[in-house]
């Protein structure tokens, strides 16, 4: 029977899948150099974004055959070397698209409005004021988005819904390939152009700092720039300071550069101290729907590439 590593958490339903075909262990908290120590015995690990599957695991998986990861990045796998000794590397594309999209607009309805400001407002100084708060409209907007894969057409599709003009950039896709509503720019038009960024790109040694200083000085006064992707497609020192100088209007994340395990502390930035700054801790596929979906999609992917 085949060995299986969940080195962390999958829902009860892919565990189900696994559990017909092999040997499973459950190890959710172990950390790069428990899984150097273990990962000879097993056929297959299942691993998030917080452990590196890199040479030194890879060479120490005598057995292995599968890698996967229930979600989109691979950037903490060695994925060209898994391929050199025919490790399989799965991941699961689809299967957060609608929750992290409908994050995606959970920080922007938050920034534009002002939602969890005039709240905090009213909880810690029962000050009723909501002349403090003056927001704006979405519909009319112009949002530009920077990454055209399944995350950022669905973006596009609940952007249309919302009376918006949508733009993006994406150096992969060609405008006969996307629906006719999205216009597709250069990055400088995008940039230059548009209310509303938003960001769903990988991240590659080409995209990392991606949007820095420079991109940021062309962006509109008072734009907002909102990051779904990976913390280190932004520079955040440069983040910061077009934030404290008034330059954005206002930023949504859910990510950061360093980010700590689930549970851990996450190092203080300085971009927690501003109040035009909204972050969340990685919260893109973490609904009830996705993380079952994604789990049965990736316990039967490692099945399937255990028997192939």
């Amino acid at each position: 029977m085949y060995k299986v590593l969940l080195a962390d958490i999958l829902e009860e339903v892919g565990i189900k899948i696994l559990e017909k075909e092999c040997e499973v262990t459950k190890e959710f908290e172990i950390n790069k150099s428990g899984l150097v120590e273990v990962i000879a015995d097993y056929d297959a690990v299942m691993v998030r974004g917080n452990t590196p599957v890199d040479k030194e695991v890879i060479d120490k998986g005598a057995k292995l055959k599968v890698i996967a990861v229930p979600g989109v990045g691979l950037n903490h796998i060695d994925v060209e070397y898994a391929k050199q000794k025919n490790i399989k590397v799965y991941n699961i594309p689809g299967g957060n698209v609608e929750s992290v999209a409908e994050l995606t607009f959970a920080h922007m309805l938050n920034l534009y409005r002002n939602v969890w400001a005039a709240s905090k407002n009213v909880r810690d100084d029962n000050d009723w004021n909501k002349f403090l708060f003056m927001g704006g409209e979405l519909s009319g907007k112009t949002l530009g988005i920077i990454g055209l894969g399944r995350i950022g057409l669905r973006v596009a599709e609940i952007a249309n819904a919302f009376k918006m003009k949508v733009m993006a950039f994406d150096p992969y896709v060609s405008q006969n390939n996307v629906p006719q509503d999205i216009k597709l720019v250069s990055l400088d038009e995008l940039i230059t152009v548009a209310d509303i960024m938003t960001i769903h790109a990988p991240l590659t040694k080409e995209t990392y700092h991606f949007i820095s200083y420079d991109q940021i000085a062309k962006m509109k006064k008072g734009a907002f720039l909102i990051n779904m992707s990976r913390g280190g497609v932004v520079d955040e020192e440069a983040l910061y300071k077009a934030l404290a100088d008034g330059k954005l209007g206002g930023a949504g994340s859910d990510v950061m550069e360093n980010e700590p395990a689930p549970e851990q502390k996450i190092p203080h930035s300085k971009l927690f101290d501003l109040n035009n700054f909204l972050i969340t801790p990685h919260l893109g596929a973490w609904t009830s729907d996705a993380q079952n979906r994604v789990a049965e999609l990736v316990a039967e992917k490692i099945v399937r590439g255990l028997k192939e």
